[in-house]
Order: C-alpha cells, then structure tokens, then sequence
C-alpha cells in the first residue's frame, strides 16, 4: 500500500481588516442627446436637448473582515462632478444649467461564505441598452439594492431574497420608471440529479409611470412548484408536475384623471407523463387545470391528451394523439361553456435522393368534436394569448370583437400596452387583427395576453376537419430549396356560427450560394371571413473579408393584397451590420437600417443608424458612439441624436 500526505494550500491567518486597492482610474465622460417630436398637420414641434461632460475617478476595493471566510467585499465604483445643460422648446420650455453628479457602482459582501447559512448583500447603480426590434432602443439607468441568505444544509435548503430597484427607461421609446420590491422565497430538497422538487414564493410591489400615460400600482403574488420523478430501468418513465398561482391586484390611473382597478388571480396545474417503450417507441400523457379570474369575469378549463410517437425507419415518424377539452366562462350575465374532443395523425417521412438532394414530405389530419353552449349576448375572453411578429397576421379567436373593450398586456399580465403607439387593432371582417407597432414597447416576437368583449354566438355544435400537407425538394446539395404546403379546414354543421374555412396555399423556393441566401414565396390564403394574398421575398448576406470582421445584409419585401375590401399593404426592410476590427488595438461596429410600410392608412417610416468605436491599448480604453433614430408614424415625426465618449485610464 502506497500512502502519500495530502498537500494543502496555504492558510490565511485572521486579520482585523483587509484592504486591497484592485484598480484606479481617471476618466471622462461626455453625452449629448437631442430629441425632435413634430406633428405634421399643425406643424408644432417640441425639441429637448441635454448634453454633459464629466470628469470622473474611478476605484476599485477588495477585501476582509477578520477573515475572507468571515466577511469579504469588494466595491467597484466611478464617480464625478461636471456639467450639464439642457433646454426644452416647447410650452413651458427654457434652458438649464449647472452642476451634475455621476455616479456609477457595483459592490457586494459575502457573509460567512463557506457556511451553509452563508449571506449575501449587494448594490449596483449603472446604465444599459435595451432592444425592443432593430429600430427600437432605449436607454436604461437602473439602480438595485438588496440581499440572500438562506440555509443549504439538510434536507431541505432554503434561500430568502429582497430586491429594491428602481428603473428609469428614456430614448424614443416614451420615458418611464419603475420601482419594485420583492421579496422571494426558494426550497429545493436534495434528490439527486434525476429527481427534483423546486417550491418558490414572490410578492412583488411595484409602481409604474409612464409620462403623459398613466400611473399604475400593484401587488403581485406568485407561488410555484415544479417536481420532476423519474422512474424504473433506465429511468424510462417520467413524471413532470407543475402548480401555479398568481395573484395581480393592481389600480391604472391616467392622465385624464380615470381610475381602473382590476384584480386577477391565476391558477395552473399541469402533469406530463413520459414512457419511453423502446428506441422506436414512446408515449406522452398530460392534463391541464386552468381556473382564472378577472374582475367580474371567471374562466376554468381542463384539457388531457394522450401521444404515442413511433419511429419505423430512420426516415419515418409517425404519432397519433387523442385529446379533449372542456372550457366554462362568464360574468356579468353571460355564459360560454366548451367541450370538445378528437384525435390528430401525423407523418413525417425523409428520402435521400441520390447524391445532393433530398426529400421531405408531411402530412396531418385532425378530427374535432366541439359543443358549444352560450347564455347572454356578450362573451368575456381573458388572458387570450398570442405572439406579435412583424410580417405575420394575427386575429383573435373569438370574432365580432369590440374593439373598445380589448386590454393588451405582456406575457405576466402587469404591463399595459397602448393602442397606436405599442399596437394597433384591424377590423377584418367578422374577424379582428392585432399588430405589434415598430418601435413600441412590445418587442418583435413578444407575447402578449388580450382581455376583450365580443358578441356572442348561438349555442351549437360542429366537427371540424383539419388537413395538412408540406414538402421540400433540397437539390445541389441542399443549395437550392424547392418548398410548399396546402392545408384545408373545414367544418361539419355550426351552421349559425360563424366559423372560418380555409386553403391555404403556399409555395416557394431558396437559394443558398457561399455568402448569399435569397428566397421568395407565395401564398394564397383563401378564406370566407379574411382572404388575402401575399407575395414574400428575402435575401441575406454574410461575409468575413479577414479574420475579426463581419459584415451581413438582411432585405426583405413584402406586398400583401386583401381581396374583400381592396386594401394593400407593402412593407421593405433594409439592415447592414458591420464589424471591423482595424488593428489589434481599435475595432468599429456600425449598423443601420430603414424600414418602410404603407397601406391601410398605417404608414410608416423608420431609419436606424448606430456606429461605436473601440480603443485599447494598455491600460487606456476609449469608447466612442453615435446613434441616430428617425420615425414617421401617424402624422408624428420623431427624431434622435445621441453620441457619447468614455475614456479611461486606470493605474
């Protein structure tokens, strides 16, 4: 037996304090922005300019009380006093002066660290950049304190944690602020690595303001539990289990002095079941209960499907689902309760045809059963929800909506967005279409949950078939793409419904050669409440002329066409973006764009420049930017010009 002594590192001996000076720097820092609003009818222009320069000293601190293992901080800090000034052309305009204050942190101490009681304290005060789309950018000057602490030993480890922020949000986009206290609670037992259970509590106090908008305080609960089991050889069976509940009660005030409140309250659970039989082989089993509360409106639902998933050849994949639902809502009077069930196919087959060239084939049916029984003349939808993407149409699902009456928040329900200037509503027959507006706050591909009130329907009955077809032709090893897809939904009594039969026709083709991918596509949607046509062309570019730089170009065109009413929309992009790294010590990034859309009386224009350099060498760093933004939207012309400099030397 061969025994050897373990080594260990050497032992820090306690010591009252510990100080060490990490970093000091001199720098400065200069910003100015100009922001230009007029309005084209009356010609009325507002102008706002702000520009400062200020010194700065920078320090950075690390150290210990007693012992690293005791107490130990650190403290990154940049602070200066300069000068700024501003002016304001408009009613009650005029110029300002004088001396400003900048401060910029980032600091934190960990208590007892190797402790399984350990704690953890921390502050931070700085500013960042936030996209909503290419053309949307804000600024954003955060300023958070808080702490966490909690016990991670035994069974059960807790964690305990309370956030104090406040969030100033400027640019194009419309200033606003918002502060939030949270406090959070976090369980997680120990199982090992297959197993887990996660518990989470949140109450979260905010207020939001939203200059010339609205004012809006709430307090929000939120109360988790996620658990995850694993079971039998090779764990071939697993179990996901999930509850949810979440509780909004909250008051909007606007400028023009209305007050709503409305509280809501949410409740989820949900099961997966997953059995993995054999390579080729398994099945998914899952139930939902949904039961949420509006006001005055309550909704509860389940819903249970079964998935069997078998995969013959390499090449081919089938899977066949059974599935069902019942939904019941209703308030104020009113009633809708839902039933429905059915069974779905799908096939999904690959061929390798020869050297280059491959085909993909699919196809879906799905066969629906739905009774409908209504009481009243209106429905109440709440928490509808949808994803808003640029060049995509969206309808709500319920038709002969009131457009008055829709309520448009994100994903958690507590940030309201606004009509024309976050999104806009399109009357589109029976149906209703919800746009996100470019360069508003939801951002591209977001999701959103819409409360509305439409007309309701008679009671009634119908089976829905719904079918489906797609191919893909890759030839010349897969640089030229031949694509398309039919799908065909029709429906089965309902006759006093109003229910939307469709073809769909799609086709088209991509081409991929080295640097350039460019593409086109056509589709024919064929509808009885909203038919339209579309025409669809893109082309990318992506290069890298020497090791450390880029350059991409994004294009794209579109011109849709709805039938029913003559309207036209046509909509063009145009984004660059560059990345040149000059020398080992100096790269530029600049990008810019324009998009434009027209028809429908929605006009539009936005134009996007941004360029910032960077220099290093040394110890010396230098930071320069421009920015520019430029937006034509409802007779409002919206202008921006910001740059900055930052330069700093540290020793």
């Amino acid at each position: 037996m061969n025994l050897r002594a373990q080594t260990r590192g050497p032992v820090e001996e306690p010591r009252w304090m510990k100080l060490k000076i990490s970093e000091v720097n001199v720098g400065l820092e200069v910003e100015g922005n100009m922001e230009k609003r007029t309005v084209t009818k009356s010609n009325q222009t507002a102008t706002r300019e702000v520009l400062y320069a200020v010194p700065t000293l920078g320090l950075g601190l690390e150290g210990s009380f007693y012992h690293p293992n005791f107490l130990e901080y650190h403290l990154d800090t940049q602070d200066g006093v300069g000068w700024q000034e501003s002016s304001f052309s408009g009613l009650g305009g005029g110029t300002r002066s004088g001396p400003l204050f900048l401060q910029r942190y980032d600091g934190g101490i960990a208590i007892l660290k190797e402790k399984p009681y350990a704690a953890n304290l921390f502050a931070a005060k700085e500013r960042t950049t936030r996209d909503y789309d290419f053309f949307s950018r804000a600024t954003v000057d955060t300023q958070r304190y808080g702490g966490h602490a909690g016990y991670t030993a035994g069974l059960v480890p807790v964690r305990v944690s309370a956030t104090r922020s406040a969030e100033d949000i400027t640019g194009l986009i419309r200033p606003s602020r918002l502060d939030e206290t949270a406090v959070s609670l976090a369980a997680s037992p120990e199982r090992g690595s297959e197993n887990q259970t996660e518990f989470s509590y949140t109450l979260d106090e905010f207020t939001r303001r939203e200059t010339g908008l609205y004012t809006q305080e709430g307090i929000n609960h939120s109360v988790n539990l996620l658990d995850t089991e694993s079971f039998g050889q090779k764990d071939w069976i697993q179990l996901n289990s999930s509850l949810n509940y979440n509780q909004l009660d909250s008051t909007t005030r606007s400028d023009l002095r209305s007050v709503t409140r409305l509280p809501t309250s949410n409740f989820t659970s949900h099961e997966h079941l997953r059995l993995k039989h054999s390579k080729e082989l398994e099945s998914d089993y899952n139930y939902s209960f949904n039961q949420r509360s509006a006001g005055a409106v309550e909704s509860d639902g389940h819903s249970a499907s079964a998935t069997v998933r078998h995969q013959l050849y390499e090449s081919l994949t089938s899977t066949l689902d059974v599935h069902g639902q019942t939904v019941s809502s209703g308030g104020e009077g009113t009633a809708l309760d839902t039933t429905g069930y059915g069974l779905g196919l799908n096939e999904n087959y690959t061929k390798r045809l020869g050297k280059g060239s491959r085909l993909t084939l699919g196809c879906s049916w799905l066969l629906d059963r739905e009774q409908r029984e209504t009481l009243g003349e209106l429905v109440f939808v709440t928490a509808e929800s949808h994803t808003l993407k640029d060049g995509v149409t969206t309808v709500l699902n319920q038709p002969r909506v009131e457009g008055a009456s829709l309520r448009v928040t994100d994903s958690s329900g507590t940030l309201p967005y606004r009509e024309l200037l976050d999104y806009r509503v399109l009357g589109r027959g029976e149906q209703t279409e919800i746009q996100r507006v470019p360069g508003g706050t939801i951002p591209n591909g977001g999701t959103v949950l819409v409360d509305y009130v439409a007309l309701a329907q008679p009671s009634d009955s119908f089976t829905t078939l719904a079918q489906r077809f797609n191919f893909r032709l890759d030839l010349l090893g897969d640089r030229l793409g031949l694509f398309g897809r039919l799908s065909f939904v029709d429906y089965y009594g309902g006759k006093s419904l109003i229910l939307q039969e469709i073809v769909d026709q799609v086709v088209g083709l991509d081409l991929t050669a080295g640097w350039l991918r460019a593409g086109a596509e056509y589709e024919d949607f064929q509808s009885n409440l909203s038919p339209y046509t579309a025409v669809r062309l893109f082309q990318n570019l992506s290069v890298e002329p020497y090791e450390g730089s880029t350059f991409s170009l994004d294009v794209g065109e579109t011109w849709s066409r709805f039938p029913e009413d003559g309207r036209k929309l046509t909509t063009y992009h145009f984004i660059g973006r560059s990345r040149l790294r000059l020398t080992s010590h100096l790269s530029i990034n600049a990008e810019g764009g324009v998009r434009v859309q027209q028809g429908e009386g929605y006009d539009q224009t936005l134009n996007t420049a941004r360029a910032d350099l960077d220099f290093h060498y040394g110890k010396l760093v230098v930071q320069a930017g421009y920015e520019f933004q430029d937006e034509n939207y409802l007779g409002e012309l919206r202008e921006r010009h910001f740059f900055f400099l930052r330069a700093k030397r540290s020793f």
